[in-house]
């Protein structure tokens, strides 16, 4: 999408990855410390949000399942939704916001004011 402005549902599918990252993070700037003009090589390099302490392992594979960098091998939306609605009735913590020294990823308001 970046590259050549075409929308998928493999690229709504890494957009998906994002919000709920966005969501974990009480609404932090996803990439907040990279530069825009880095951004893109650093995606395809490899590059994705910061696993953050408070999000689950769980969680963060399926953020990390939405980002493959083929877009043939990323999940499925339906089977996205499927897992986070596992995740949601588990008995298990997926946000833990009692960790002692947690600092919240960059929030960059100045970035919408802009746009």
């Amino acid at each position: 999408t970046i590259r050549y402005q075409k929308f998928s549902c493999a690229s709504d599918v890494y957009a998906f990855g994002l919000v709920i990252w966005e969501i974990c993070c009480l609404g932090a700037t996803v990439y907040g410390s990279i530069a825009t003009s880095d951004l893109l090589t650093r995606i395809k390099k490899g590059i994705r949000p910061e696993k953050q302490p408070f999000i689950s392992e769980d969680l963060y594979q399926l953020m990390l399942n939405c980002w493959e960098l083929d877009p043939t091998e990323r999940v499925e939306i339906s089977d996205a939704i499927g897992l986070l609605k596992q995740l949601q009735s588990s008995p298990n913590y997926y946000l833990n916001f009692s960790i002692n020294d947690i600092h919240l990823p960059y929030y960059l308001p100045l970035l919408e004011i802009k746009n």
